[in-house]
């Protein structure tokens, strides 16, 4: 069974609790709901995340209520852009041969490959959008091992990956044992410990400052939120095999360059990026590591 955050648990902080309620109205507010229904809508969610038996009901009945809502077809799903903006962030550091870890649908790797790439993936299962023509796909190992052999790689990416892995020391592992000599390692992550002096700031950010404001244990919290909520609600699927895995390992910056550095790879750019604010509100930074 894929893990799962205790969604109870973390609202039981009332700034975070605050953090939660006024993102939720951001977000439907950005979706083009008027401020009285975003408010409404936001309350009702947090009533159905504080009051379930199993979290499964919380997944299904929250889904269903903002499908009976609109929430669906009040725009096109995000992700192709979401996608997109990630790319951006990731392209001047590829080269050579590629692997995506925790491809997903495989977006990103059907773009690179219509410019020329030569791009494989890996997962842990095989999304149903993964067809002809996407680049090479062969899943992760039931023991977790990346089904390739040492020194094949010389990009190996992890994209808002390390957080969904019950074991992020492994994963790491792998993607350095596949990956060539002097290769580059990146890793996006959505991470806490996030302070004004290191955070990419736009004038008047009001969801970024509210953010900013909490402790980083609070950050923590509302990361491990939005994470469950964008993966098992948004995209809920009754199918237990098809459910993303969402434990929230989630790093701040140093740790997560701890753990890069105890694993041969050298961090070569930490890159704090935008707060991603359409679905799943949290702070990125980029991890850009050499092996050694």
């Amino acid at each position: 069974m894929p893990s799962t955050p205790d969604v109870k648990q973390i609202l039981l902080d009332p700034p975070v609790v605050n953090y939660v309620a006024g993102t939720l109205v951001d977000m439907l507010q950005d979706r083009g709901y008027p401020k009285q229904a975003a408010n409404r809508l936001s309350q009702d969610i947090l009533r159905f995340a504080t009051s379930y038996g199993l979290i499964e009901n919380y997944e299904r009945r929250t889904h269903d209520y903002l499908e009976d809502a609109g929430f669906f077809a009040t725009r096109s799903h995000p992700i192709f852009h979401r996608e997109r903006t990630i790319l951006g962030y990731v392209e001047p550091y590829l080269s050579g041969r590629i692997l995506d870890v925790g491809c997903g649908s495989g977006i990103i790797d059907f773009i690179l490959a219509k410019q020329g790439h030569d791009v494989s993936m890996t997962d842990v299962f095989k999304h149903p959008s993964i067809k002809r023509p996407h680049p090479e796909f062969r899943p992760i190992t039931i023991e977790g091992k990346i089904d390739h052999p040492d020194n094949t790689f010389d990009t190996a990416m992890a994209l808002t990956v390390l957080h969904h892995s019950d074991d992020p020391m492994l994963t790491v592992q792998e993607m350095q044992r596949v990956m060539t000599a002097g290769g580059t390692g990146l890793f996006l992550e959505s991470e806490y410990g996030i302070s004004t002096e290191n955070a990419v700031m736009p004038r008047r950010d009001l969801q970024l400052a509210r953010f900013l404001a909490l402790s980083p244990d609070q950050q923590r919290g509302g990361n491990a939120f939005f994470d469950h909520f964008y993966n098992r609600v948004l995209d809920y699927t009754e199918h237990t095999s098809e459910k993303i895995n969402v434990p929230c390992n989630f790093f701040t910056p140093a740790d997560l360059n701890h753990l890069l550095e105890r694993n041969r790879l050298v961090p070569v750019h930490t890159i704090h990026l935008d707060f991603d604010r359409d679905t799943a509100p949290m702070y990125h930074v980029l991890h850009v590591a050499r092996k050694a």
